[in-house]
């Protein structure tokens, strides 16, 4: 990112077939759309948990890891993860 940020994410989505892929592209749709913010990985891991729960119709889960590195003057690393 511009503001000397970089972000990764590693997931893998319980399932099989459509449901999980669509599981997994919803995801990552609305994990998109939190890199434009200022949050915390665990922040928005729990935003994210919080709103794919209400629409899961099938048992899947998401493991997920998230790093980011803000490489601005201190190098800082900020961890989360999620099964």
């Amino acid at each position: 990112r511009e503001d000397g940020t970089l972000q990764m994410v590693v997931g893998d989505v319980s399932g099989k077939s459509v449901p999980a892929a669509l599981y997994g592209a919803v995801f990552s749709g609305r994990l998109r759309s939190l890199f434009a913010q200022p949050m915390s990985p665990a922040h928005s891991l729990r935003f994210l948990n919080k709103s794919l729960v209400q629409r899961m119709a099938e048992p899947n889960y998401i493991a997920v890891s998230f790093l980011r590195v803000e490489l601005v003057c201190i190098l800082m690393l900020f961890y989360a993860d999620m099964i």
